[in-house]
């Protein structure tokens, strides 16, 4: 959950005035953003408005028109792809679901580890076995990932990217599609990946998971950013409830601080 020490942490992700898209549709404007280690930050913002279009060019999946973006103080221009898949992984919303089982999917992440041959040592080994230990995945490596549950097939997932070994993991929707209880499994689970020592960046369309789980929440609109701090922060700015037409309140549940989203005014639809 989120410390006053994670808000002191240093910035090992910079974003300065980036212009991005595809080929010639311009989706980002003018982004400055700086993103800090060991904690979790959320983007949030209506469809459309440049949140997963960010992440794929922050991991160098779609290139910049303009601005820079630098990773431990280096422009992420200079690393070569290996180097920058041990770095830098990313955990699409959108993927298809190979036939293989889920201890070979896992050990897919350990390819930006390996040589030219791509053979695996003891280490490779015990890192996969890890990965699964720490997400609840080890007693179904040998199931094919396709006769998995939507939860169980995230967690295999997120064990395949905990094994690339990676500083920063980018995660597109994470708990798209499954049920309130996974996503809360899903969600517990990214808060221990992060406690690991792993920078997490994700976007969400889970308001109230969003604010709950996140050191930091950034909303865009339109291909910009227009707010970005604490969940308490963005939530005093009023910025979420006019761009999502919502009224939105904090309140205490067991000690906890949880987030309701009810519908607000939607004129300006």
């Amino acid at each position: 959950m989120p410390t006053t020490e994670k808000a002191r942490a240093k910035d090992v992700i910079e974003i300065s005035d980036l212009q991005g898209g595809y080929a010639d549709y311009q989706v980002l404007y003018n982004i400055s953003l700086k993103l800090y280690e060991g904690c979790i930050t959320t983007i949030i913002g209506p469809n459309g408005c440049g949140k997963s279009t960010l992440l794929k060019t922050i991991t160098r999946y779609l290139p910049m028109f303009s601005g820079s973006i630098r990773c431990n103080g280096q422009d992420i221009s200079i690393y070569s792809r290996k180097e920058f898949a041990r770095l830098v992984s990313i955990l699409p919303q959108w993927r298809e679901v190979p036939s293989i089982t889920a201890e070979q999917l896992v050990f897919h992440g350990r390819f930006p580890h390996l040589g030219f041959a791509r053979k695996t040592t003891e280490r490779d080994v015990e890192i996969c076995r890890q990965a699964m230990q720490e997400t609840g995945t080890l007693d179904m490596r040998q199931r094919d990932i396709r006769e998995l549950s939507g939860g169980e097939r995230q967690r295999v997932y997120l064990a395949m990217t905990l094994a690339q070994d990676s500083e920063y993991i980018l995660l597109d929707e994470p708990t798209t599609y499954l049920d309130i209880a996974q996503k809360y499994e899903i969600m517990e689970l990214i808060c221990r990946i992060c406690a690991m020592g792993k920078t997490i960046i994700m976007t969400l369309h889970d308001l109230p998971l969003a604010f709950a789980y996140s050191d930091k929440v950034v909303v865009m609109e339109n291909g910009r950013i227009c707010c970005c701090g604490t969940a308490q922060e963005v939530l005093r700015s009023g910025t979420v409830d006019r761009v999502f037409s919502v009224k939105s309140h904090q309140v205490n549940v067991a000690g906890n601080k949880e987030y309701i989203f009810l519908p607000g005014n939607s004129s300006k639809h």
